[in-house]
């Protein structure tokens, strides 16, 4: 675990030196400091609580702000600071008349804890704009955190001086060796053979064999050569992102099957951690790995378990999944001494869209505390701007430390501290939010589009309204406030473009002009980069955008627009509404949530009514190909009335990947009083082939 002294920057440790010079003896403690606190040390005679009444008093002295003189000492405490390990909680605060005693297991706690006393004296003679809003009472408090690992992985908890100060954690900060990154244990990140796994008799170059002693030899040298000096670090053994597993000798003699990877990864987890005991080794319980092993770990040896199959929603323990999901925990615990669960706080294709998690992220954090999880990562956005992070993230590390916060208050105190001139209009629309939430029950995607959002939350009507109301109160909001949020407005641009795109979202061309014109003052901020994980460039987005209108030009010109499309084959479900394919308004090649209906049968069959098409016509349909996401164009289109075929088109297939491609289909002879079927066969390389169309159409005859 990172300490004080690891957080702390060069600036600030020599500030904190020079307080220490000049607060050296036991007189000078007890002299008044900042606006009449006076800081001492339980024990003087003890390094730990003069060190850390020294960097109080000195936190003091730079927060100061000068007020009414006449006043100054009643606002004053005195402050008695104490660092015990015997202690029976975490954290103790007694209040007794002006004297008020703080007491901590640790440092980092203890840092912790004095920050929380700071915040709380906001507007009694120190300026604490730049803390997040104390949860614990100043007039008496006591608690053990219930998580020992927090990470949040968001844009606010990126700075290394105010992770201690929400006591949270960061995976760039506090794990030596993260994530599929075991590679890294060689220089130049390649594989050498001996240590790559054997699959189908050849050496994959993708994949580890966990046996090896060239791959233990160099993970043992990594690990040495990364250790925090005495302090305990962390290192993540996994395999590669993939489902291969090595059937080597060794491996196999281990325990190894065609499917799991666990036996020669734990048997490799149980050498380190015996050759490093005080440093604390994790494997992930995720594809190959997915299983525990059949006998117990060492005791520094745990698991990351994912959460992503724990749906994001109201009522979300009564589910199948969560059920699996506590069983597998359950598993874990009977062999891994800590079990922390890698879960997420973000729509990972739509970052810029606000998603009001939080009293769901308080549900879930109960959750697994009662099955006995020890550590939770919150994956979020980072390095990547979202609204409201400043304020989630503050709570989401409150929540890890005390899950049974009033959450709903301690948003409110985060607006009104982050934002005071705009508070009102920010609580209200985000509590309405959450509340919109909680009323649908329905999914908050992890991996979702605008429709997703409309269903669990957003109005649009009532989304745009609070921009228009936001943007004309900003103007009268500090530098500090205006600054965050000018970001938080260029990033409403986005989402209302979104809203615009969606089918049914009343496409105006004049509108998205007016949206996009906003979006583009994105470049003033390096971390509105992108609004999605994958391929998600805002300068391709509104590249795209002007393709888009472009297209959507031609396509109001479509003679079937309007025309309703039936499905002969069976429809995929949430993508059963047609609606899409003939409403003149065309889709982006990156996003597959939005415009596009996603079929999967190996023929698809479509069907026009009679008398849309004419002799000669020529029909225009647009595909999307993605292979990454299992999306293809057709290998052909044919047009059949009947058990007569009137058109067919073979479609070559597309190598280049997020591409919007139209495929035109001239129509023969075409008997009017008939329906006309469309018939689009899959590629059969596929084992699940998918394709995706937004439009069909028919412009002319050729």
């Amino acid at each position: 675990m990172y300490t004080f002294d690891r957080y702390l920057s060069p600036k600030i440790a020599a500030f904190c030196l020079a307080v220490a010079l000049c607060c050296g003896c036991a007189a000078e403690r007890r002299s008044p400091v900042g606006d009449g606190y006076v800081i001492v040390p339980v024990d003087e005679d003890n390094s730990e609580d003069v060190r850390w009444a020294e960097y109080l008093s000195g936190q003091i002295v730079r927060r100061s702000v000068k007020t009414d003189t006449s006043a100054s000492h009643r606002r004053g405490v005195e402050v008695r600071v104490h660092v015990d390990a015997s202690l029976s909680h975490d954290f103790v605060v007694e209040r007794k008349g002006e004297i008020l005693h703080l007491s901590a297991r640790d440092a980092d706690k203890m840092l912790w804890l004095l920050y929380q006393f700071l915040s709380s004296r906001a507007g009694q003679g120190l300026d604490v704009a730049d803390l997040p809003p104390a949860f614990v009472s100043m007039e008496g408090d006591c608690g053990d955190f219930a998580f020992e690992y927090r990470g949040i992985y968001t844009p606010s908890n990126s700075d290394p001086e105010l992770m201690p100060v929400m006591a949270s954690h960061n995976v760039d900060y506090d794990w030596a060796l993260w994530g599929h990154n075991l590679r890294r244990v060689f220089d130049g990140g390649r594989i050498p053979d001996e240590a790559r796994a054997l699959v189908d008799g050849e050496r994959a170059g993708s994949q580890f064999c966990f046996s090896s002693d060239v791959l233990f030899n160099a993970v043992s040298r990594f690990v040495k050569a990364h250790r925090s000096g005495d302090e305990t670090s962390r290192f993540v053994i996994m395999p590669d992102d993939n489902g291969l597993v090595c059937q080597c000798l060794a491996c196999v003699k281990a325990g190894n099957t065609p499917g799991s990877a666990t036996p020669a990864v734990s048997a490799l987890l149980r050498r380190l951690a015996d050759r490093y005991p005080d440093d604390l080794f994790f494997t992930s319980s995720y594809m190959t790995t997915v299983d525990p092993p059949s006998a117990p770990l060492p005791s520094n040896v745990g698991v990351l378990v994912s959460a992503i199959s724990v749906p994001m929603q109201e009522k979300f323990k009564s589910r199948p999944a969560t059920k699996k999901f506590a069983a597998l925990v359950n598993r874990w615990r009977q062999v891994a001494g800590r079990v922390y669960v890698w879960d997420y706080m973000r729509n990972f294709d739509d970052y810029l869209t606000p998603y009001p998690c939080l009293r769901l992220l308080q549900q879930r954090l109960a959750f697994f505390q009662s099955i006995g999880v020890k550590g939770v990562f919150f994956n979020g956005s980072s390095p990547s701007y979202a609204p409201f992070d400043d304020v989630q993230t503050a709570a989401v590390a409150a929540m890890l430390i005390r899950p049974e916060l009033p959450v709903a208050e301690y948003v409110d105190s985060c607006f009104a501290r982050y934002y005071p001139v705009t508070a009102g209009i920010l609580s209200s629309a985000y509590g309405d939010w959450e509340d919109g939430v909680a009323r649908s029950r329905e999914l908050l995607p992890f991996y979702g589009g605008i429709g997703g959002a409309v269903k669990a939350w957003l109005v649009p009507d009532e989304y745009v309204a609070f921009c228009d109301s936001l943007d004309r109160r900003a103007k009268s909001a500090g530098e500090t406030e205006r600054a965050r949020l000018n970001r938080m407005l260029t990033a409403s641009w986005f989402t209302r473009l979104e809203l615009l795109r969606r089918p049914g979202g009343g496409y105006m061309e004049q509108e998205a002009l007016r949206c996009l014109d906003g979006l583009r003052g994105y470049t003033a901020f390096a971390d509105m980069a992108a609004y999605r994980e994958a391929e998600g460039a805002l300068e391709r987005y509104i590249k795209d955008w002007d393709v888009l209108m472009a297209v959507n030009r031609v396509a109001a010109r479509n003679r079937l627009r309007g025309v309703a499309v039936e499905s002969v084959s069976r429809p995929d479900g949430a993508y059963a509404d047609l609606s899409p394919l003939t409403d003149g308004e065309c889709a982006l090649p990156t996003d597959y949530h939005t415009g596009w209906v996603i079929a999967s049968p190996e023929k698809v069959v479509w069907r026009l009514p009679a008398g849309q098409v004419r002799s000669g016509d020529v029909l225009s349909l647009s595909f999307l190909n993605v292979p990454r996401w299992r999306i293809h164009l057709p290998r052909k289109v044919e047009a059949w009335q009947g058990d007569r075929r009137v058109g067919a088109v073979d479609v070559p297939a597309e190598e280049q990947a997020f591409v919007r491609r139209e495929v035109a289909c001239q129509l023969g002879r075409v008997d009017s009083s008939q329906p006309l079927e469309l018939h689009l066969a899959q590629r059969e390389e596929e084992k699940r082939p998918t394709l995706a169309c937004d439009e069909v159409a028919v412009y002319g005859k050729k």
